[in-house]
């Protein structure tokens, strides 16, 4: 797994993640939102998470830069992945 970015976002920090897919032997990247205080992440502090899975079509950018989520996820303290 590598870490491809660090983002500050509403209090929190945003990651892109990628990593080589066992399954479909290509690079696949996702994204990990993780609310103030539940990092760095090395740390071993746990938040509840949501899972959201994007559409065929979409990437794990799609969601970061149009939903306008962050905030209401650092505001409850729950990561999303």
């Amino acid at each position: 797994i590598e870490i491809k970015s660090r983002t500050k976002v509403s209090g929190g920090l945003l990651l892109r993640v990628s990593h080589q897919s066992i399954s479909t032997k290509t690079g696949m990247t996702f994204a990990v939102f993780l609310p103030g205080g539940s990092y760095p992440v090395e740390s071993e502090s746990k938040t509840p998470y949501l899972v959201y899975l994007s559409g065929l079509t979409c990437t794990d950018e799609n969601v970061c830069q149009k939903s306008g989520v962050f905030r209401d996820l650092a505001a409850t303290g729950v990561s999303a992945v």
